[in-house]
């Protein structure tokens, strides 16, 4: 990995640990981005050592936990409500359909995996990419079309668990800002 260029904070401590080591090792690993480097054969005692330094750094460096860094943006809420032309109704009722339907396209896709029908699968997807795209949501719409372009269904899997993930943090998010909507103002007769 690149060293440390990253505006983001690191929040895993990578230490390379080498079966043959080779003279200069230590310091190609350093100067691309590892805390420490160990080489077989290696000892309790080292290894100790080699973790306590990293989590001493660790301390030293105040590296945020994984629950005090600011989430992904799941949907671009601009981009939402300018589709929807900023109605929050139909925004709450296409949320709703949403929520209703999409675990319903998951099974018709993970069928087609089962039966090894390539057609019924892209289909699926396809239709199930259209939906996720009225949302904004970048990173679902990618899990998507991952799964949508796959050549060889025995490797869908992993991509399906990413997709089921991002529909989660996905319709989390679609809840969240339906439920923070504003108040339709009261007209004075």
């Amino acid at each position: 990995r690149p060293p440390r260029s990253t505006p983001y904070p690191t929040l895993f401590p990578y230490t390379t640990l080498f079966r043959s080591a080779m003279i200069g090792d230590r310091e190609r690993c350093i100067a691309s981005g590892m805390d420490d480097y160990i080489s077989k054969p290696i000892t309790p005692k080292e290894l100790s050592q080699v973790i306590e330094k990293v989590l001493k750094t660790l301390e030293d460096e105040s590296v945020p936990l994984v629950s005090e860094v600011e989430p992904k943006n799941v949907i671009d809420e601009a981009e939402l409500l300018q589709r929807t032309g900023g109605d929050f109704h139909l925004l709450s009722e296409l949320t709703s359909m949403f929520i209703k339907e999409y675990p319903e396209a998951l099974n018709i896709i993970r069928k087609a995996i089962l039966n090894g029908d390539m057609n019924e699968f892209r289909i699926a997807c396809h239709s199930l990419k259209g939906s996720i795209a009225t949302f904004a949501s970048s990173s679902a719409t990618t899990a998507i079309v991952r799964l949508e372009t796959l050549k060889d269904l025995s490797q869908s899997e992993e991509l399906i668990i990413k997709l089921e993930n991002e529909l989660r943090s996905l319709t989390d998010a679609l809840m969240k800002l339906v439920s923070v909507q504003p108040q339709e103002e009261s007209s004075v007769v």
